[in-house]
């Protein structure tokens, strides 16, 4: 009795709560997880997330894997495009993008590229010219044109408000209906096209309606607002719209630009209408027509002045033009085998200063030192060059370009406005320069030559 109550230990631990450690019994924890078998246990492979076991067999495999196994319910695809990787997406399969014989520049990774900075000297419903915008200027990028507070919209064609009209537009081709004489074109409003899934342009399937976008381009007609349409009583009374055309446009018109995005000024609404396009749907019409002081782009005037001030198209910053196309065979060259004078080799752009302009430098005495060290800097670009003479030049209190610039005795620049009231201000504030701490006499004369390059080269800044 007694030796049946003694406690005796077991002799083998049960390793399978499941199956009790019986080998006659399938059992996928302490077996393989696939088939349940226990047999050939050399060809078992353990998974090295949840440890389980798999027979070489049944995942498909003839031989051990070289690095770290993971069965199918633990393994993680690495998605990762690397380097030199062609990107496969299901959707994009057979879009032109993913087509190698399309010989299509897609942007150089500007296309999609948002905006860098914004313009925010003027409002966002500012109507009229941007200071230091002219017309004939040249954008490379749409997305340009927003930087610089031209058209913000980055994809829309009118850029409108219902409450305070339209600010600008865009004629880049993208209606069938609009008409483009230059002087005087047929815009066609927006809306009437399915853009779903995410589609930027689309055919003409419904009937456009006067809200949004059209109904803030109507209202800068000299007019009432009337869902019939209507005529200016006085169509230069009507509010300012800057236009802007594209390249694209060149299909259709002979007044656009070989590149880019060109101002081409200020227009006015003269009159709007409802009426079937060319698609069979209703749409709304707008005729404008240029009311600016400025010649326009395609006149000889205007190629005169684009000659003059060596204007080019301007580039984003850090834009790489592509390589020239070079005829006949093609063939791959080393980096190291390259000829010093490769010719297929991007140039380095470089902008010109005009010679209007070199003159207008002459005439300032006052800056004839800082002029001198200015003219022997090279720009690859008129953007840097007016971001460049707007540092030099710019007010030593405001810090922004010197508005009724004053001759300071040391060279440095003062707006009017900022030199009175630094000379307001009580005996406690010394009357020096914030740059140097020359003295300030006050009485600085205007420095009318200076104020003359700066008008020119940014147009109604001082407004």
């Amino acid at each position: 009795m007694k030796e049946l109550l003694r406690h005796v230990p077991r002799q083998h631990t049960v390793d399978c709560e499941k199956c009790k450690d019986d080998d006659k019994k399938k059992c996928k924890e302490c077996g393989c997880n696939k088939c349940g078998k226990k047999n050939n246990p050399e060809t078992l492979l353990i998974c090295d997330e949840c440890q389980l076991n798999f027979h070489m067999k049944c995942v498909g495999l003839t031989e051990l894997p070289e690095d770290d196994y993971y069965c199918t319910n633990c393994k993680r695809e690495d998605t990762t495009i690397k380097p030199g990787d062609a990107l496969i997406n299901k959707k994009l399969k057979n879009a032109p993008s993913q087509n190698g014989n399309v010989k299509r520049d897609w942007g150089r990774g500007f296309a999609c590229a948002g905006r860098s900075k914004t313009n925010d000297k003027v409002k966002k419903f500012f109507q009229g010219q941007i200071p230091g915008t002219q017309v004939g200027m040249t954008w490379f990028r749409r997305i340009q044109l927003a930087e610089n507070g031209i058209h913000r919209p980055p994809v829309a064609g009118i850029h409108a408000n219902e409450q305070v009209g339209a600010m600008s537009i865009v004629l880049n081709g993208g209606y069938e209906d609009d008409v483009d004489n230059g002087e005087e074109f047929m815009y066609t409003g927006s809306g009437g096209r399915d853009l779903d899934g995410n589609k930027r342009t689309n055919v003409q399937s419904f009937d456009q309606t006067l809200s949004k976008g059209n109904l803030g381009l109507a209202m800068n007609c000299d007019a009432e607002i009337s869902q019939e349409g209507a005529e200016a009583k006085n169509w230069k009374k009507g509010l300012p719209v800057r236009v802007v055309r594209g390249s694209k446009l060149r299909k259709h018109s002979k007044y656009a630009p070989d590149d880019g995005f060109r101002y081409d000024g200020i227009y006015k609404v003269v009159k709007y209408y409802k009426e079937k396009g060319l698609s069979g749907f209703y749409v709304w019409r707008y005729v404008l027509r240029r009311d600016d002081e400025s010649p326009a782009p395609w006149t000889k005037e205007g190629q005169k002045i684009k000659a003059e001030r060596g204007w080019s198209v301007i580039y984003p910053e850090g834009y790489v033009p592509p390589p020239p196309k070079v005829k006949g065979k093609k063939r791959k060259l080393d980096k190291e085998n390259l000829p010093a004078n490769n010719s297929s080799a991007p140039k380095k752009r470089k902008f010109e200063i005009s010679e209007t302009l070199k003159k207008l430098t002459v005439k300032d005495k006052h800056n004839s030192k800082v002029w001198k060290e200015f003219l022997r800097k090279e720009f690859p670009s008129q953007q840097e060059f007016q971001d460049s003479l707007q540092e030099t030049f710019s007010c030593s209190i405001c810090m922004c370009l010197a508005s009724e610039p004053r001759k300071l005795k040391c060279r440095h620049n003062m707006c009017k406005d900022c030199l009175n009231r630094l000379c307001k201000n009580g005996d406690d504030v010394a009357k020096i320069c914030p740059l140097c701490r020359e003295d300030i006499q006050g009485t600085e004369s205007e420095n009318e030559e200076l104020r003359e390059i700066l008008n020119y080269v940014f147009p109604g800044y001082e407004t």
